[in-house]
C-alpha cells in the first residue's frame, strides 16, 4: 500500500472510522448471541429466528440509501450511521440480574446496530469514490474493505482483553463480563464518530448515486 494513500482527503478518517466502527458491530454480535443463550438460555435455533429481523432490516436500509444519498449530505448520513452504531450496545449492555428479557435489551440492538452499519457501510463506499483520484479508486475501496475485516479481529480481541482483565478475573458474573463487552462496543463506534466528525470532509456523492449502490 502506497503510503501516500494516506494523504488522501478523507482517506484516513473514513479508514479509521470503518476499522473500529466493524469491530465494534461484530464484537457486538458476539456478546448478543451469548447473552442469548448462556443467560437467557435460548437454544442456537430460538437465536436464530430472534436474530432474522437483522435481515430484513439490513435489506431495508440498503435498498433506501441509494435514494437517501440523492438528497442527504453524505458526511451528515455517515454520522447518523455512527451514531446509531454507537448507541445500538446500549440497550443490551444495561441488561441487569432478574431483568433479562430478550425483546427489551437484545432485540432493539440487533436491530439498530445492523440499520447504523448498513448506513456506514453504503455512505463510506460513496464518500471514497468521490473523494479520491480515479487511478485509486480500486486500491482505496480494497483497503477501505481491508479495515472492516481487520477491524473485527482487533475490536473482538480488545474488548476481551478488557473483559478479561477487569471482569473475569475478579470472579464476575457471566452478564456483568457480557455487559462489559457491550459497553466496549459502543465506545469502538464512537471512536469511529468522532474520527468521521474531525477526519472526514463534506463531499457531494457522485452522479448516479442511486444506480451505484444497487
Amino acid at each position: 500500500m502506497p503510503l501516500s494513500l494516506w494523504k488522501i482527503k478523507n482517506f484516513a478518517g473514513i479508514w479509521i472510522s470503518g476499522f473500529v466502527m466493524y469491530g465494534g458491530y461484530q464484537t457486538m454480535v458476539y456478546y448478543t448471541t451469548l447473552v442469548a443463550q448462556e443467560v437467557e438460555h435460548l437454544t442456537a435455533g430460538q437465536t436464530a429466528l430472534r436474530f432474522l429481523p437483522m435481515g430484513a432490516t439490513g435489506f431495508i436500509f440498503s435498498v433506501s440509501m441509494g435514494y437517501l444519498l440523492e438528497w442527504v449530505d453524505t458526511k451528515l448520513l455517515l454520522l447518523v450511521g455512527l451514531a446509531l452504531c454507537t448507541i445500538a450496545p446500549i440497550s443490551s449492555a444495561t441488561i441487569s440480574e432478574g431483568n433479562t428479557n430478550f425483546w427489551l435489551h437484545i432485540f432493539p440492538t440487533t436491530l439498530i446496530g445492523v440499520a447504523g452499519v448498513t448506513i456506514v457501510y453504503c455512505t463510506m463506499t460513496v464518500a471514497l469514490l468521490a473523494s479520491v483520484p480515479v487511478n485509486v479508486k480500486s486500491l482505496c475501496g480494497g483497503m477501505v474493505n481491508t479495515a472492516f475485516q481487520i477491524g473485527s479481529g482487533v475490536g473482538l480481541a480488545l474488548a476481551s482483553a478488557i473483559v478479561q482483565a477487569v471482569e473475569t478475573n475478579k470472579g464476575h458474573s457471566l452478564l456483568r463480563q457480557y455487559s462489559t463487552g457491550l459497553w466496549c462496543c459502543a465506545g469502538l463506534a464512537g471512536l469511529g464518530f468522532l474520527s468521521s466528525l474531525l477526519g472526514v470532509q463534506r463531499v457531494k456523492g457522485p452522479p448516479g448515486g442511486a444506480a451505484m449502490m444497487h
